[in-house]
């Protein structure tokens, strides 16, 4: 049986197949990282119905495809990586260390002269996720809107290895 965890009982995109059966850990962020990518190199959605029901059932076979014209410029590196994070079985799954040594992930550091955070960088972002978490509706509304901002002077960045 599946358990919407959301406040309107629908189930969100990002939401990994454990999640959705209400048991799940930090694996279930590697999912989610997964879907993100996947929008990020495509501008579309992995899982989408009209119907929260029909998108659960997808999530729950993780059945998306790489198909369309949009998927003939994206490397086969990063299919790679979308592909070991949206696998149902989060044992099977790609960690965020194997993400992170993905080799997609690493040319795409050493393009952009980026590097892998550091844990005190790591600890700065969970602080200011706790931090998120506790603030009202209207400050998330703002931030979310900041948030938007800056993904997509990155999302230009993140085509360039796309």
């Amino acid at each position: 049986m599946i358990v919407f965890v959301s406040l309107n009982n629908t189930c969100s995109y990002t939401m990994a197949p454990e999640v959705l059966k209400g048991d799940y850990n930090d694996q279930a962020d590697c999912w989610s990282m997964g879907v993100i990518i996947y929008m990020l190199l495509s501008s579309q959605m992995p899982f989408y119905a009209k119907r929260s029901k029909n998108v659960a059932a997808q999530i729950m076979k993780a059945s998306y495809r790489f198909e369309g014209p949009i998927w003939d410029d994206v490397s086969n590196g990063a299919k790679h990586l979308v592909a070991n994070l949206l696998v149902v079985d989060p044992e099977k799954r790609y960690t965020a260390q194997q993400s992170l040594e993905h080799l997609w992930i690493r040319k795409w550091i050493q393009h952009t002269e980026l590097v892998p955070p550091d844990d005190g960088m790591l600890q700065a972002v969970d602080d200011s996720l706790e931090q998120y978490r506790q603030t009202s509706t209207l400050k998330r509304l703002a931030l979310n809107v900041s948030a938007v901002q800056h993904v997509a002077s990155l999302f230009h960045l993140f085509f360039v290895c796309r």
